[in-house]
């Protein structure tokens, strides 16, 4: 079951803060941004009825003030190889620049080595008044960050989760998983193995629990091999493992393109035909996909808009005082030589 350790209930909102003190949600907005436009009184009411209904402090505080950092931040909480190697958080972060900088706003960034850190650097950010929000990503099983952001009065947006209080984009893990079993049935996919990652992140949970529904509808057999790095090396050796099984799988599924890549050389190394003996489809595209002969089939979806998406839900909450959050487009198949044709049963 997922769950979120003591996220309280969510913030009063901009129109609830209007209702009680018996203004418009513009007024509201003046005066917690600290903008021209309602009296001193007004303001100073409107203040005192949000800090009565429980309205963050931290942030009107720095608005009043004058003191806004003018800023985003994010951490990336993995280990180098996993975010230096993906072409994925490269597209993410150059997508939430350029929505940060359409609204005025600049991204502080931070690569930590593990949630420990990355808890510190929150800290850090709001008592340095270096950060107006955050965007979160990687949510997983058990997560304390929400707790420790809603604690700080730390604006966040989360990728990848809805949690009571904050923003949100999301996207449909799930579907993918579903999409992609349905194409290996349709090739002749008997056994499937899954190469993943981080077995605690929630996108990695929905995806095995889409892959193991799937496969059980369709009397597909199913074996994971979890917790590895993201690098070829690491994934060359998990799929050399899963062939070494008395039943090697007919089909091979990548969490990303560099896992893909270190797949495919384990399965050359077993004398076996990419396409052809195996199938191979990859939950990130990338140009590895593309050119790597033969090339792989790949879900495509676009971490830039996941980014770009990510900064405007900031930017709207900075805006009006409230979070709206955004659904991103169910990712497709993009079918290549790795899947393209039906399995060579021997």
């Amino acid at each position: 079951m997922i769950k979120y350790i003591g996220v309280p209930v969510s913030r009063p909102t901009i129109k609830d803060i209007a209702k009680l003190a018996g203004v418009s949600p513009a007024a509201v907005s003046f005066a917690l941004n600290g903008r021209s436009g309602v009296s001193e009184d007004t303001r100073q009411r409107i203040i005192a009825t949000a800090k009565k209904m429980g309205w963050v402090p931290n942030s009107a505080a720095i608005a009043l003030s004058g003191m806004r950092a003018g800023a985003v931040g994010l951490v990336i909480a993995r280990p180098e190889s996993a975010y230096s190697n993906e072409r994925f958080f490269f597209e993410f972060i150059v997508g939430l620049q350029r929505s940060l900088r359409e609204n005025g706003l600049d991204l502080v960034f931070h690569s930590s080595s593990g949630l420990a850190e990355e808890k510190y650097m929150y800290e850090r950010w709001v008592g340095e008044r270096k950060v107006d929000g955050v965007v979160l990503i990687d949510p997983h099983i058990n997560d304390s960050r929400p707790y420790l952001l809603k604690k700080l009065g730390l604006p966040a947006v989360i990728v990848g989760e809805q949690v009571n209080g904050f923003g949100a984009v999301l996207a449909d893990d799930a579907a993918m998983m579903a999409t992609i079993v349905e194409h290996l049935y349709e090739k002749g996919a008997t056994r499937i193995g899954y190469v993943a990652g981080d077995v605690a992140l929630l996108h990695t949970q929905k995806r095995f629990d889409a892959l193991r529904e799937g496969a059980q509808a369709r009397d597909i057999e199913v074996v994971i091999a979890d917790g590895v790095e993201v690098t070829e090396v690491a994934s060359c050796e998990a799929v050399q493992r899963l062939f070494s099984g008395k039943t090697p799988p007919d089909a091979l599924v990548f969490d990303n393109e560099i896992l893909a890549l270190g797949g495919v050389q384990a399965i050359q190394n077993q004398g076996l035909v990419v396409g052809k003996d195996v199938l191979v489809i990859s939950c990130e595209d990338s140009d590895v996909c593309r050119v790597l002969t033969p090339s792989i089939s790949a879900m495509s979806k676009s971490a830039r808009s996941l980014g770009e998406h990510a900064g405007i839900v900031l930017a709207r909450y900075f805006n009006d005082g409230e979070y709206h959050p955004i659904v991103e487009e169910r990712a497709q198949l993009v079918e290549r030589e790795s899947s393209a044709r039906r399995l060579n049963k021997k």
